[in-house]
């Protein structure tokens, strides 16, 4: 219980840091669109002061890999509000399962396993962790075992 408790108050403090984290991204963004004394007249769109900040979303994008990484980390009691919460940032899980095809792009291979079929060859045998997109960007990977045929008969099991 005590386990519990600790990993809930983690998750609540990472939700707090990160909608704080939105409130200020959207205070920041309602500070940049005021306009300004020469009423834009003079205002250089290329110029380094609108390079540095482009709008609510960047603070949420700094908060999604600590989102991810306790996911990761926490029970089962606590991951379907975690997943809800990355929805909510349109972060999803990259859908991985085993016998699907390996992508070097969505999948990180962490080992491989002999496979008893060549028609398994380069494929998913295991999800070691999962990964995540957010919004057509692999934020991490997910982590697999992919399965391997032996080319040579004698290193068969």
């Amino acid at each position: 219980m005590a386990f519990l408790a600790g990993e809930l108050i983690r998750v609540i403090l990472v939700l707090t840091l990160a909608v704080s984290a939105g409130i200020l991204g959207a205070c920041l963004w309602q500070w940049r669109a005021r306009p300004s004394p020469d009423h834009g007249l003079r205002r250089d769109v290329n110029s380094p002061e609108h390079d540095h900040y482009t709008g609510p979303d960047e603070s949420a994008n700094a908060v999604i890999p600590s989102l991810v990484g306790v996911y990761d980390t926490a029970g089962e009691a606590v991951r379907p509000q975690l997943r809800s919460v990355l929805g909510q940032l349109s972060v999803t899980e990259i859908p991985a399962g085993p016998g699907e095809a390996f992508d070097p792009h969505l999948h990180e291979a962490v080992a491989t396993t002999p496979a008893a079929r060549a028609d398994l060859e380069h494929r998913i045998a295991e999800i070691v962790r999962p990964g995540w997109i957010h919004r057509g960007h692999v934020v991490r990977p997910a982590q697999v075992t992919v399965w391997t045929y032996p080319t040579n008969v004698e290193e068969l099991p």
